[in-house]
């Protein structure tokens, strides 16, 4: 597999993290499905602000009766007949008729379902925002793992190198008489075990190169070519910091939308309990013979007041209420977290940034270390547990240096998702 972190001599282009973000936002099916989730809410919004316009309906019926009404028409006494017999309509009829509707007054209650439908969409749109984050995330750590892989190959196949070098020198000296037999043997030991771990090192390598292809959408033995990341020191003061990541998260923001929705939902069921009147007009036709002119216009005002319902509107509006108060204390609790959270990656950072210098300056002791230990082997002032210690102590602090360079960069990015800046 061909798995490279970052261009040295390989004509590609080196792709940065946020291109990676852009490539995995389009891939990512979680991520997709928040996007529908706040399409859905946009939906539901439109649905709520339709209920204040006018609708036009259409009625049509069929009426069949098991005999022709008759109204009874009173004569004048002085005729002596009885009462006259008429029908009133045919046995068979039908009516039809368009009626446009409008709602002049529901006592809040289509205002406090726009405004829940509002606040739903709110949070779904913070909801999305935070799964992109989430996501941000995930595609950074793989990001860095990559990188932090290829230089621990890189440092196993130099271990390689020395160690090759050193057995051909512990051999050298050996033929000539100058070591014990018991140099040579122990440095090809170590150079063995040197090439074990490169093997442990590659497969690390592809195996971060395979997970962070997955998040991209692409074949895991895909090539990676990545720019590097450098590490950074923390910027901003921790208050400040607290201070934006509770104006800025995401899934308090949510919470924040939940609660809005909740109490409006409360809002809307309880206006239920109170009068809604409304304007109706359409023009009506009922097909029976018996009448003279069976098509007409009509209008009126409509009144509408459930003066009992045994409780229901009342229990479902303070369940609401009920729901509103847990969500909110949830946000409080998250808030709590949130400021936690924000400490932490920043305490995270700063000492990552401490250990980056520290580390900085070992490495360059450990390879001058290093190459004294072998100039003196060489030279007969040496032994060979120096030269085997030296480049232990080397690998040693170069893998403590690529921690703390790439943990300093992991902790600057959580520091950022913790935050919402991401």
């Amino acid at each position: 597999m061909l798995c490279l972190s970052i261009a040295v001599s390989v004509p590609a282009h080196a792709e940065t993290l946020d291109e990676a973000f852009a490539i995995a936002g389009q891939q990512d099916a979680a991520l997709q499905a928040s996007r529908e989730q706040t399409a859905a809410a946009r939906e539901q919004l439109s649905a709520a602000k339709s209920t204040r316009l006018p609708s036009l309906a259409f009625d049509g019926a069929y009426l069949r009766l098991d005999q022709a009404p008759q109204v009874a028409v009173e004569l004048p006494a002085v005729l002596q007949m009885p009462p006259l017999q008429m029908a009133l309509a045919d046995r068979e009829s039908t009516a039809y008729g368009l009626q446009l509707s409008v709602p002049v007054f529901t006592s809040g209650r289509i205002t406090h379902g726009i405004r829940a439908a509002e606040a739903a969409h709110d949070g779904a749109g913070a909801q999305l925002r935070g799964s992109e984050e989430d996501l941000k995330l995930k595609v950074a750590q793989a990001y860095v793992n990559v990188l932090r892989s290829r230089h621990l190959q890189e440092l196993a196949a130099s271990s390689v190198a020395t160690l090759t070098e050193h057995v051909a020198d512990a051999r050298n000296l050996f033929e000539k008489g100058f070591v014990a037999r018991n140099d040579r043997l122990a440095a090809e030991v170590a150079l063995a075990n040197a090439q074990q771990d490169e093997l442990r090192a590659r497969n690390a390598n592809e195996l971060a190169c395979a997970a962070y292809n997955r998040l991209l959408g692409r074949p895991f033995d895909a090539p990676v070519v990545l720019d590097e990341l450098a590490p950074a020191p923390s910027s901003g003061a921790l208050a400040e910091l607290r201070t934006q990541a509770v104006a800025q998260r995401s899934e308090l923001q949510a919470l924040g939308h939940q609660v809005d929705a909740l109490r409006e939902q409360a809002a809307s069921v309880r206006a239920e309990q109170w009068p809604t009147v409304g304007l109706f007009g359409g023009r009506y036709s009922w097909r029976n013979d018996r009448l003279v002119d069976d098509t007409f216009w009509a209008g009126g005002v409509s009144l509408s007041w459930k003066l009992f319902d045994g409780g229901l509107s009342g229990a479902r509006s303070r369940a609401y209420g009920r729901q509103a108060d847990a969500a909110d204390a949830m946000r409080r609790d998250a808030e709590s977290l949130v400021r936690l959270q924000v400490q932490q990656e920043w305490l995270q950072l700063d000492e990552t940034w401490s250990r980056v210098a520290v580390a900085t300056q070992a490495r360059e002791q450990a390879e001058e270390n290093l190459r004294v230990a072998r100039d003196r082997y060489t030279s007969g002032l040496g032994t060979n547990t120096e030269v085997l210690d030296a480049e232990a102590l080397r690998v040693k602090t170069q893998t403590g240096y690529y921690d703390a360079t790439y943990d300093n960069v992991l902790a600057g990015l959580r520091l950022r998702r913790a935050v919402g800046s991401l």
